[in-house]
C-alpha cells in the first residue's frame, strides 16, 4: 500500500534516531492504483529498490507446508515432491524476487491462515500425530537455519492450534473468541509440548552461537554456503564453511518417510541435531563419510576442530 519512495523516506529518517529498528512487511502484489506517475509499490517484486526494509517470504511459507488458501495441499515439509529447487534458493536467502538474505523474513506460520499444526494436520489426514510433530519440526528447523531473518508465530513451539466448539480448524480467526485464539500455555505440561519446545529452544541457541547461519549479503552466502544434492529424491544438505569465523557445518533435511544415507566430507564430526533433539548437550561423534538421518527430520554436523 505504500511506495518505494515513501518507504525509503520513512526508513531513512527513523535509522537516524535509532539506527537497529528492523523494518519488515507483507510485500504482496496488490491491485492498488497508482495516483502519480514515475512510482513503484514497495513489494517483493520491487524488493531491490528497497533495500533496507525486508519482505515475508511466501515463497518459503508456500513451499514448507503447502499453498495456504488451499487447506490439503502439500508442501516439502509434508511429502510434496518437486520441492527441492524453491526450498534451497530459500535457504540460501535468494527466491526470485530476494536480493539479500537480510530482505527475506523466514517462516511457516502467523495470525494469517492456518497454524502451522492445524495446516499439517489437515494436509496430512492419514499420518500419526507424531508425524504431524517431526513435519512440524522439519519446518521450523528449514527457516532457523536459512540465511534471512527467522520469525517463529507464538505459540507454534507449543503446537499451537486454533479449534472453534464444533472441533473445525480456524483458518481465519481475526474474530474468533479467546477460546480458539488463545495460546494455551498449559500445553506445557504435556511431554510432546516440552519436546517441541525444548527443540525450537535449541535451534535457537544453535542459529545464535553460529555466524554462518546470519549472512547479510549475497556475496558472503555465495561464497561460504553450498547447496549439496544427495542421490536420496527430495534430500537436501546444505554445507556451510567459513574459515574467517573458523567454522564448518553440515545440515541434512530429510523430508521423507523412511531413513535416509547421506555422505559427508571426510574429518570428526560431532552432531548437534539429530531427531528430535537440538543443540545436544553431549553430541554424538561421526567418524564414518556416511550418517543415517531419521524419517522426517534435520541432522546438523560441526566439524571438530583438530
Amino acid at each position: 500500500l505504500l511506495d518505494t519512495e515513501t518507504m525509503n523516506e520513512i526508513v531513512e529518517k527513523v535509522h537516524g534516531k535509532y539506527p537497529d529498528a528492523i523494518f519488515y512487511g507483507e510485500g504482496w502484489s496488490m491491485p492498488t492504483d497508482l495516483t502519480k506517475e514515475g512510482y513503484l509499490m514497495a513489494t517483493q517484486h520491487n524488493s531491490a529498490e528497497t533495500p533496507e526494509f525486508a519482505y515475508f517470504s511466501d515463497t518459503m511459507r508456500d513451499a514448507l507446508k503447502g499453498r495456504v488458501f488451499f487447506r490439503d495441499s502439500k508442501g516439502y515439509a509434508t511429502g510434496e515432491n518437486g520441492l527441492t529447487g524453491e526450498v534451497e534458493a530459500c535457504l540460501k536467502g535468494q527466491t526470485w524476487w530476494c536480493q539479500n538474505p537480510s530482505q527475506t523474513v523466514n517462516y511457516a506460520a502467523c495470525h494469517d491462515n492456518y497454524t502451522l499444526m492445524d495446516k499439517i494436520a489437515l494436509a496430512l489426514p492419514e499420518a500419526s500425530r507424531e508425524e504431524w510433530i517431526r513435519s512440524n519440526n522439519l519446518c521450523a528447523a528449514v527457516y532457523m537455519f536459512s540465511q534471512g531473518i527467522p520469525f517463529i508465530y507464538a505459540g507454534e513451539e507449543l503446537l499451537r492450534s486454533k479449534v472453534n466448539e464444533e472441533g473445525v480448524y480456524v483458518e481465519n480467526s481475526y474474530n474468533a473468541p479467546d477460546s480458539v485464539n488463545r495460546i494455551s500455555w498449559s500445553a506445557l505440561e504435556q511431554e510432546e509440548c516440552q519436546k517441541v519446545f525444548a527443540y525450537y529452544k535449541g535451534l535457537i541457541s544453535l542459529r545464535k552461537k553460529y555466524a554462518s547461519f546470519r549472512y547479510m549479503t549475497a556475496e558472503e552466502v555465495n561464497e561460504h554456503v553450498q547447496i549439496i544434492k544427495p542421490q536420496e529424491e527430495n534430500v537436501i544438505a546444505m554445507h556451510l564453511c567459513d574459515a574467517d569465523k573458523n567454522e564448518e557445518l553440515f545440515v541434512i533435511f530429510n523430508p521423507n518417510r523412511n531413513e535416509a544415507k547421506v555422505s559427508i566430507p571426510e574429518g570428526r564430526w560431532k552432531i548437534l541435531v539429530k531427531g528430535e533433539q537440538a543443540d545436544i548437550e553431549i553430541p554424538e561423534i561421526v567418524l564414518s563419510e556416511v550418517v543415517s538421518i531419521e524419517p522426517i527430520s534435520t541432522m546438523v554436523l560441526e566439524k571438530c576442530i583438530v
